[in-house]
């Protein structure tokens, strides 16, 4: 097989992320490696998705919660930058504070639901637990 650096660095990040996902999924704090490899390799994978610039910008935010990661991650992470190749060509997308606080509050009437709301965006998210697994909307 053989790889452009551009390719080895995408797949270096994607395995990365898939620890990091991994970790995560048994519950552990992700600590800042973990969180940058976890944040860019899903921002990848919005754009290889047809997302446009400003959808990324919008949704790279809420990939990852503060309260998932070591303390201290978020302030070391002030911003993440990918390069992406869009339809319109290649462009060089920067996510700002790419780790927030969200709001967490119960959902009234639903067992085991948690309604988070990113404090910045204002944007809502549900998880529901169910059999042990997490399902987000």
């Amino acid at each position: 097989m053989h790889l452009t650096p551009r390719e080895v660095d995408k797949l270096l990040i994607f395995s990365a992320g898939e620890l990091a996902r991994k970790r995560r999924s048994r519950g552990l704090k992700l600590n800042h490696p973990e969180a940058v490899a976890l944040i860019t390799s899903e921002l990848l994978e919005l754009v290889r998705d047809g997302k446009s610039v400003a959808e990324i910008m919008s949704l790279g935010p809420t990939i990852l919660a503060a309260d998932a990661v070591m303390d201290g991650v978020p302030a070391m992470i002030p911003e993440i930058q990918i390069e992406g190749t869009f339809p319109d060509g290649t462009k060089l997308v920067t996510i700002h504070q790419p780790i927030r606080q969200r709001e967490v509050t119960e959902v009234q009437g639903a067992h085991g639901e948690v309604s988070h709301r990113d404090a910045e965006t204002q944007r809502d998210f549900v998880n529901r637990r169910s059999g042990g697994q997490e399902v987000r909307s």
